[in-house]
Protein backbone atom coordinates (compact mmCIF):
# COMPACT_ATOMS: atom_id res chain seq x y z
CA UNK A 1 0.00 0.00 0.00
CA UNK A 2 1.05 3.47 -0.78
CA UNK A 3 -0.32 6.23 1.51
CA UNK A 4 -1.64 8.89 0.13
CA UNK A 5 -1.47 12.19 1.86
CA UNK A 6 -3.68 14.63 2.29
CA UNK A 7 -2.22 18.45 3.57
CA UNK A 8 -4.39 20.35 6.05
CA UNK A 9 -4.14 24.18 5.63
CA UNK A 10 -1.15 25.94 8.47
CA UNK A 11 -3.69 27.35 9.88
CA UNK A 12 -6.00 24.69 10.18
CA UNK A 13 -3.40 22.61 11.73
CA UNK A 14 -2.66 25.11 14.45
CA UNK A 15 -6.00 25.23 15.36
CA UNK A 16 -6.90 21.64 15.72
CA UNK A 17 -3.33 21.88 17.56
CA UNK A 18 -4.85 24.77 20.13
CA UNK A 19 -7.81 22.51 21.09
CA UNK A 20 -6.29 19.09 21.38
CA UNK A 21 -3.40 21.32 23.76
CA UNK A 22 -6.58 22.41 25.83
CA UNK A 23 -7.28 18.78 26.79
CA UNK A 24 -4.08 17.03 26.74
CA UNK A 25 -3.52 13.16 26.47
CA UNK A 26 -0.47 13.93 29.35
CA UNK A 27 2.85 15.70 29.49
CA UNK A 28 6.07 14.14 28.95
CA UNK A 29 9.87 15.23 30.14
CA UNK A 30 12.21 16.39 26.88
CA UNK A 31 15.16 17.01 27.28
CA UNK A 32 16.81 18.40 24.20
CA UNK A 33 15.41 21.85 23.71
CA UNK A 34 17.17 24.67 25.23
CA UNK A 35 19.82 22.73 26.95
CA UNK A 36 17.16 22.25 29.59
CA UNK A 37 14.39 19.78 31.34
CA UNK A 38 11.17 20.83 30.16
CA UNK A 39 7.57 18.71 29.98
CA UNK A 40 5.63 18.77 26.50
CA UNK A 41 1.93 18.19 26.60
CA UNK A 42 1.19 14.95 24.54
CA UNK A 43 -1.72 15.10 22.26
CA UNK A 44 -3.59 12.32 19.80
CA UNK A 45 -4.17 13.65 16.66
CA UNK A 46 -5.38 12.22 13.15
CA UNK A 47 -2.61 10.83 10.95
CA UNK A 48 -3.34 13.71 8.65
CA UNK A 49 -2.62 16.31 10.90
CA UNK A 50 1.16 16.19 11.15
CA UNK A 51 3.47 17.02 7.68
CA UNK A 52 7.19 15.75 7.32
CA UNK A 53 9.82 18.44 7.81
CA UNK A 54 11.82 19.01 4.55
CA UNK A 55 15.15 20.62 6.52
CA UNK A 56 15.57 16.80 7.23
CA UNK A 57 19.26 16.11 7.17
CA UNK A 58 18.17 12.36 6.96
CA UNK A 59 17.05 12.44 4.26
CA UNK A 60 18.78 15.10 2.28
CA UNK A 61 20.55 12.49 0.12
CA UNK A 62 17.62 10.83 -1.19
CA UNK A 63 15.58 14.59 -1.87
CA UNK A 64 18.82 15.50 -3.73
CA UNK A 65 19.07 12.48 -6.16
CA UNK A 66 15.15 13.29 -6.83
CA UNK A 67 15.77 16.27 -7.79
CA UNK A 68 18.60 15.70 -10.02
CA UNK A 69 16.56 12.84 -11.76
CA UNK A 70 13.99 15.12 -12.03
CA UNK A 71 15.35 17.79 -13.54
CA UNK A 72 13.69 20.09 -10.29
CA UNK A 73 14.73 23.51 -9.00
CA UNK A 74 17.28 22.76 -5.73
CA UNK A 75 14.92 24.02 -3.08
CA UNK A 76 11.89 21.97 -4.34
CA UNK A 77 11.59 20.75 -1.17
CA UNK A 78 12.08 22.91 1.02
CA UNK A 79 10.04 25.69 -0.78
CA UNK A 80 7.18 22.65 -1.39
CA UNK A 81 6.52 22.27 2.54
CA UNK A 82 3.42 23.19 2.55
CA UNK A 83 2.78 21.38 -0.71
CA UNK A 84 0.86 17.81 -0.94
CA UNK A 85 3.02 16.82 -4.39
CA UNK A 86 5.95 17.45 -2.62
CA UNK A 87 5.10 16.19 1.00
CA UNK A 88 3.97 12.81 -0.70
CA UNK A 89 7.09 12.74 -2.52
CA UNK A 90 9.09 13.02 1.11
CA UNK A 91 6.51 10.50 2.34
CA UNK A 92 7.79 7.94 -0.32
CA UNK A 93 11.70 8.62 0.70
CA UNK A 94 10.77 8.40 4.47
CA UNK A 95 8.73 4.84 3.84
CA UNK A 96 12.10 3.26 2.22
CA UNK A 97 14.44 4.59 5.29
CA UNK A 98 11.64 3.19 7.80
CA UNK A 99 11.75 -0.35 5.56
CA UNK A 100 15.75 -0.36 6.29
CA UNK A 101 15.08 -0.95 10.09
CA UNK A 102 12.53 -2.60 12.61
CA UNK A 103 10.49 0.35 12.75
CA UNK A 104 7.45 -1.05 10.83
CA UNK A 105 7.96 -4.32 12.39
CA UNK A 106 8.06 -2.92 15.90
CA UNK A 107 4.99 -0.95 15.00
CA UNK A 108 2.95 -3.52 13.55
CA UNK A 109 3.53 -6.03 16.78
CA UNK A 110 3.92 -2.87 19.55
CA UNK A 111 2.08 -0.08 18.29
CA UNK A 112 3.42 3.52 18.63
CA UNK A 113 4.81 3.33 21.70
CA UNK A 114 6.96 6.80 21.92
CA UNK A 115 5.36 10.09 20.77
CA UNK A 116 6.79 12.02 17.80
CA UNK A 117 8.06 15.46 18.40
CA UNK A 118 6.39 18.18 16.31
CA UNK A 119 5.86 21.94 15.94
CA UNK A 120 3.22 23.99 17.20
CA UNK A 121 2.24 24.02 13.39
CA UNK A 122 2.00 20.24 13.02
CA UNK A 123 5.81 19.99 11.53
CA UNK A 124 7.54 16.82 12.43
CA UNK A 125 10.68 17.46 14.25
CA UNK A 126 11.70 14.18 15.58
CA UNK A 127 9.60 11.31 14.12
CA UNK A 128 9.25 11.21 9.93
CA UNK A 129 10.27 7.86 9.42
CA UNK A 130 7.74 6.54 12.65
CA UNK A 131 4.67 8.60 11.00
CA UNK A 132 5.43 6.90 7.48
CA UNK A 133 5.37 4.23 8.53
CA UNK A 134 2.24 4.33 10.49
CA UNK A 135 0.23 5.83 7.54
CA UNK A 136 1.32 3.05 5.91
CA UNK A 137 0.16 0.25 8.40
CA UNK A 138 -3.29 2.43 7.86
CA UNK A 139 -2.95 3.57 11.93
CA UNK A 140 -5.58 6.56 12.17
CA UNK A 141 -4.13 8.42 14.68
CA UNK A 142 -0.63 9.46 16.17
CA UNK A 143 0.39 10.97 19.55
CA UNK A 144 3.13 14.11 19.65
CA UNK A 145 4.21 16.11 22.31
CA UNK A 146 4.33 19.75 20.83
CA UNK A 147 6.84 22.24 20.97
CA UNK A 148 6.59 25.64 22.53
CA UNK A 149 5.14 28.18 19.42
CA UNK A 150 7.99 30.39 20.40
CA UNK A 151 10.62 27.06 18.73
CA UNK A 152 12.57 29.02 16.41
CA UNK A 153 14.09 27.47 13.50
CA UNK A 154 17.57 27.12 14.82
CA UNK A 155 16.50 25.64 17.82
CA UNK A 156 14.67 22.60 16.00
CA UNK A 157 18.12 22.06 13.71
CA UNK A 158 19.73 21.85 17.56
CA UNK A 159 17.19 19.49 18.68
CA UNK A 160 18.11 17.54 15.35
CA UNK A 161 21.22 17.70 16.21
CA UNK A 162 21.26 16.49 20.19
CA UNK A 163 18.88 13.58 18.97
CA UNK A 164 21.72 12.26 16.46
CA UNK A 165 24.34 12.60 18.94
CA UNK A 166 22.59 9.89 21.17
CA UNK A 167 24.01 6.29 20.69
CA UNK A 168 20.44 4.72 20.42
CA UNK A 169 19.63 7.02 17.22
CA UNK A 170 18.32 3.48 15.05
CA UNK A 171 19.47 5.09 11.62
CA UNK A 172 22.71 6.54 11.23
CA UNK A 173 22.87 9.50 8.59
CA UNK A 174 24.86 9.02 5.41
CA UNK A 175 27.80 10.86 4.99
CA UNK A 176 26.28 13.60 3.02
CA UNK A 177 23.48 14.10 5.13
CA UNK A 178 25.71 14.47 8.13
CA UNK A 179 28.28 17.15 6.82
CA UNK A 180 25.10 19.02 5.63
CA UNK A 181 23.90 19.07 9.64
CA UNK A 182 27.53 20.52 10.59
CA UNK A 183 27.33 23.04 7.69
CA UNK A 184 24.07 24.08 8.64
CA UNK A 185 25.01 24.50 12.58
CA UNK A 186 28.51 26.05 11.14
CA UNK A 187 26.25 28.73 9.25
CA UNK A 188 24.26 29.50 12.92
CA UNK A 189 27.47 30.66 14.61
CA UNK A 190 28.32 27.62 16.07
CA UNK A 191 32.08 27.38 16.50
CA UNK A 192 33.85 23.60 15.76
CA UNK A 193 34.81 22.85 19.41
CA UNK A 194 30.89 23.80 20.18
CA UNK A 195 29.88 21.52 17.41
CA UNK A 196 32.05 18.67 18.81
CA UNK A 197 30.79 18.92 22.05
CA UNK A 198 27.00 18.58 20.92
CA UNK A 199 27.63 15.86 18.83
CA UNK A 200 30.07 13.92 21.08
CA UNK A 201 32.67 14.07 18.23
CA UNK A 202 35.85 15.01 18.31
CA UNK A 203 37.05 18.82 16.90
CA UNK A 204 39.17 17.07 14.25
CA UNK A 205 36.40 14.36 13.06
CA UNK A 206 34.05 17.92 12.55
CA UNK A 207 36.79 19.69 10.80
CA UNK A 208 37.71 16.68 8.23
CA UNK A 209 33.65 16.38 8.00
CA UNK A 210 33.52 19.59 7.00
Amino acid sequence: MTFSVKILSRADREAMLKKHLASPQGEEDFYDFRSQKIRLKVVRVDINLPIYRMENFRTYTDQHEYIAKEKLEADYFIKGQELQSVQQQQHEILKKLSEKGPIIDVLEKDGQREAILISSTGVVINGNRRLAAMRELGVDYVDCMVLPADATADEIVDIEANLQAKPETKLDYDWIGDAQLINRLVHMGRTTKEIADKLNRSESDIKNTL
